[in-house]
């Protein structure tokens, strides 16, 4: 199984000149989102319409007054933003491995000396590291260097501008009416499989046959080639980009790569470049200088 790697970090300058640090798509380490973590997301979601719902019958509101400092302790922090604080700056001190549990059960990513991490909670011997779904790893103190700065966050990093993703042929119906978390289901099962020009197995398989493969799982059949694919579905604009949309590669009007979008800026694909199917993010230049379109 392919080990998921951390991002490469670089926050000396937000460090310097903003006392801050941002965790989405800055600080946290590369993860596709868990299924306990896209029930969590669900959990909150509805927990937040409840109380906007009750805050609406009260006409009660909350504001927020414009000194940053007073709702976030102690730890220097500023901006204009609406943010929320996350955790505490920690930098690793050498190599070291970060788990699903406190006891060190459950590899998760291998993290280099130097690496930025957000620190959400601890234990005796541990920090609680935040992943990129949201989810929380497991790391030895002894391995971190805490700095005195916060991590803050305002909300899911950007996507560039790809244009409308409107290219022929596509029809003006949804292709896929199901759960999207199915798709992801039967995704994540393909994790670490190895990357094959033309294979359509567990032992090895191309962008287009991952995709053919988790739709037709899920009782939807798609063509083997991904410039076929792009004739089925609706053209989805990148900033309404849902989970279970799928997304397409080239150059122009030439299709070259596809991969299932799975939320907050990630897509899973079997990629050469990536050495089999992983997790990527969608506004690494390596595709966003290439997406061409999305269909759902």
């Amino acid at each position: 199984m392919r080990r998921l790697l951390p991002i490469a970090l670089s926050v000396a300058a937000s460090l310097t000149l903003a006392g801050r640090a941002f965790a989405d798509d800055t600080l946290t380490l590369d993860l596709p989102p868990s299924q306990r973590a896209l029930d969590e997301r669900a959990a909150e979601k509805a927990r937040a319409e409840t109380a906007a719902a009750t805050q609406r019958k009260t006409s009660q509101a909350v504001h927020l007054s414009g000194n940053a400092s007073s709702s976030r302790g102690s730890l220097p922090s500023r901006g204009g933003t609406p943010e929320r604080v996350v955790g505490r700056l920690g930098e690793i001190q050498q190599r070291s491995s970060i788990f699903r549990t406190q006891r060190g059960s459950g590899h998760l990513a291998t993290v280099d000396a130097g690496t930025y991490i957000a620190i959400r909670d601890e234990s005796t011997r541990s920090y609680g590291v935040l992943m990129a779904d949201g989810t929380t790893g497991w790391i030895s103190k002894r391995c971190v260097r805490i700095l005195d700065y916060q991590v803050v966050s305002n909300g899911a990093a950007p996507l560039p501008d790809f244009g409308d993703g409107s290219i022929q042929p596509r029809t003006g119906a949804e292709f896929f009416t199901g759960d999207p978390q199915s798709l992801l289901r039967e995704a994540y099962k393909y994790m670490g499989v190895p990357y094959q020009w033309g294979g359509n197995t567990e032992a090895g398989i191309d962008c287009s046959g991952f995709m053919k493969k988790i739709f037709a799982a899920c009782g939807y059949a798609l063509p083997r080639t991904a410039a076929e694919q792009t004739g089925l579905g609706m053209a989805i604009p990148p900033e309404q980009l849902q989970c279970g949309d799928r997304l397409y590669f080239g150059h122009g009007t030439r299709i070259t790569h596809t991969g299932l979008y799975i939320g907050n800026g990630y897509f899973i694909h079997s990629s050469a470049g990536e050495h089999g199917v992983a997790v990527s993010r969608l506004n690494d230049q390596t595709y966003w200088k290439i997406f061409v379109c999305a269909r759902r």
